[in-house]
């Protein structure tokens, strides 16, 4: 929650159209899927439903928060990013759960129970949080949490991380649209000739030549190599990386992937080529061999069976999704798992 608040004090901070695009673009590809949903459910005015009425809220917890904030200077004037920051000045605590972990649990099942079970839950849910996550839970169950004039900069924010046109986003999430990180991860990997071709009803049922968007495919591997290539005319030519990715056969690294795109920023990219300047095993220019220390998450659209390859398999579409930075190379994904996927 705490990365959301930030990116909603920044875009408030700025009135440039392509900064703010920028600032939504980085924030959905440095989350994880269920935050970036989230994130985007928000950004696009959703919230705009309460999940009760505030005298009902009132006589479930007896609490002067409560009170406080149904205070009309609180529930009228102030929006709860003005309250975050009022809190956080005072010295008071932080959150300490993520926008997924706050709206993709408990909350976004609350629709789902009777009367009796959800004035059961929400007294439960509101026990379990600090002071700045019980402000924000009550602003979303009054639905007084709804974001306004955002809309259009994470449509076009996301059409530019996807990699296709802002019309294709509205189509696909339209005002009706309920937060899906799985529908969300594979709309973010699929190819830009699959989505070109995708009709306005998404991804519902749908098969692109010879192709479901149900085969998605996730693995954990470890970065083995870097290779470096110029690129651009200029004088001063730029350097981009490219990445070689491997499981284990046994107790031996074997490469399976080589990708340099997905959910990775130039600020990721820096930090990576770092660690791999420090730790290079040997060089055949332009490739680095790489000490077996980052672990990375990939996905791909499908797996293959390939007579060519020592893993016996290709892949389809390979896309970096997130570093595992709390990961050891051990713990990372074998060749039987790639093959189970066949």
């Amino acid at each position: 929650m705490q990365v959301f608040t930030q990116l909603i004090f920044k875009l408030n901070e700025t009135s440039n159209h392509l900064e703010a695009v920028e600032l939504i673009s980085k924030y959905f590809k440095t989350v994880r899927a269920k935050d970036a949903v989230w994130g985007l459910y928000f950004l696009l005015g959703r919230g705009h439903v309460p999940f009760i009425k505030a005298d009902e809220l009132r006589m479930l917890i007896d609490s002067e928060l409560v009170v406080t904030l149904l205070d009309p200077v609180f529930d009228r004037e102030i929006s709860f990013f003005e309250l975050a920051k009022l809190i956080n000045d005072q010295g008071f605590t932080n959150f300490n759960r993520s926008l997924g972990q706050l709206m993709g649990g408990d909350v976004s099942m609350l629709s789902e129970l009777s009367p009796v079970d959800k004035n059961k839950k929400i007294p439960e849910m509101f026990e379990k949080l600090n002071l700045l996550e019980r402000v924000f839970l009550i602003r979303v169950l009054l639905a007084k949490f709804s974001l306004v004039g955002y809309d259009k900069y994470a449509i076009e924010s996301l059409a530019k991380v996807i990699g296709t046109q802002p019309g294709w986003v509205e189509r696909n999430f339209p005002k009706d649209w309920k937060p899906d990180a799985t529908k969300f991860l594979k709309m973010m990997f699929m190819p830009a000739d699959f989505k070109a071709n995708l009709p306005a009803g998404g991804l519902k049922s749908i098969k692109s030549q010879g192709r479901s968007v149900n085969t998605i495919k996730v693995f954990d591997a470890v970065l083995m190599y870097q290779e470096q290539e110029s690129v651009g005319g200029s004088v001063r030519q730029a350097v981009k990386s490219q990445y070689t990715f491997g499981i284990w056969e046994g107790d031996q690294l074997i490469s399976v992937a080589k990708t340099n795109q997905g959910f990775i920023t130039p600020e990721m990219v820096t930090e990576i080529d770092k660690i791999c300047e420090d730790n290079i095993i040997e060089r055949f220019v332009p490739v680095r061999q790489i000490e077996p220390i980052m672990v990375f998450t990939i996905t791909c659209l499908g797996v293959k069976p390939s007579d060519k390859n020592k893993s016996g398999v290709i892949l389809e579409t390979p896309r970096i999704l997130k570093w595992n930075k709390d990961k050891k190379p051990k713990e990372a994904d074998s060749v039987e798992k790639l093959q189970g996927f066949i």
